[in-house]
């Protein structure tokens, strides 16, 4: 019917049935794809021929896709597709790009559940640090300390972090993230979490508000979602009272019970980054 051609918002969470040989043809019906979800497609290992070269050959206007769940997709195969795609805009091998073939990129990946180890994840981190701006990556229990501010630390276009259930990510961690452009942190049910002072100091160079005579208007606001981890209001107000501008109420939204649901959902106009 051609009805694909006029779709740029395909989700198919949670279809059990689809296999590579399935989505292959579905995905070159919809050439004008801007979205697509798989998460939590269970059958799908995103290593066919065919499958590949739909997803970085042609889907150009894709920029965000979800594969978190996928436990059949693996980190390599991530690694693969995403140097597939570096290649087709760069037509190198280079790991950095220009900012002009930047905006072909997958810049919202989210990638959670995969497996993820040091090595995979600073591979991947090369490749897309310099320009990802919503990055997925919970449940990633075997990276280390150490690789994730490393990895982290090459972020710097960095809107949306979902590092929840990561059980090696620590309050230190979270001071990689001095990157002002971030507004939504989940780190649901990181035990070592205990403060989010870290991450205020980290931007402040260790002084308070009032020493470096900061306003609120000059920071963004976050939204921390910290639900099963070691945050507690009385490590909030600790952080409030070191940053009364940075960290207000109006400046920090943090949800530490079961409320929050779609508040990390940004709704705006759809524009290529």
């Amino acid at each position: 019917s051609g009805a694909g051609r006029h779709i740029s918002v395909l989700d198919l969470t949670g279809v059990h049935s689809l296999t590579d040989s399935l989505l292959a043809p579905l995905l070159n019906h919809c050439p004008h794809l801007t979205r697509l979800s798989l998460k939590n497609c269970r059958k799908v290992q995103l290593a066919s021929t065919d499958v590949q070269e739909a997803m970085v050959s042609r889907l150009p206007h894709l920029f965000a896709l979800d594969v978190g769940g996928c436990f059949n997709v693996t980190p390599q195969t991530m690694l693969s597709l995403v140097q597939q795609k570096h290649q087709l805009n760069s037509g190198s091998k280079q790991t950095k790009l220009s900012k002009s073939n930047q905006k072909n990129q997958w810049t919202e990946l989210h990638v959670s559940g995969l497996g993820w180890d040091d090595v995979t994840l600073l591979k991947l981190m090369e490749w897309i640090g310099s320009y990802v701006q919503g990055l997925s990556l919970a449940f990633s229990v075997r990276v280390s300390p150490s690789a994730w501010e490393i990895a982290l630390d090459q972020c710097h276009a960095l809107k949306r972090l979902n590092i929840a259930f990561c059980d090696q990510v620590t309050s230190s961690t979270l001071s990689i993230l001095r990157h002002e452009n971030l507004h939504v942190l989940d780190i649901r049910g990181c035990h070592q979490v205990s403060s989010l002072s870290p991450l205020y100091e980290s931007r402040h160079g260790s002084l308070s508000d009032v020493s470096l005579g900061i306003t609120g208007e000059q920071q963004k606001s976050l939204l921390v979602l910290a639900r099963y981890s070691c945050v507690t209001r009385s490590s909030i107000e600790d952080t409030r009272r070191l940053f009364p501008l940075t960290a207000s109420i109006e400046q920090l939204n943090i949800i530490l019970d079961g409320g929050g649901l779609g508040m990390g959902i940004i709704h705006t106009p759809q524009t290529r980054p």
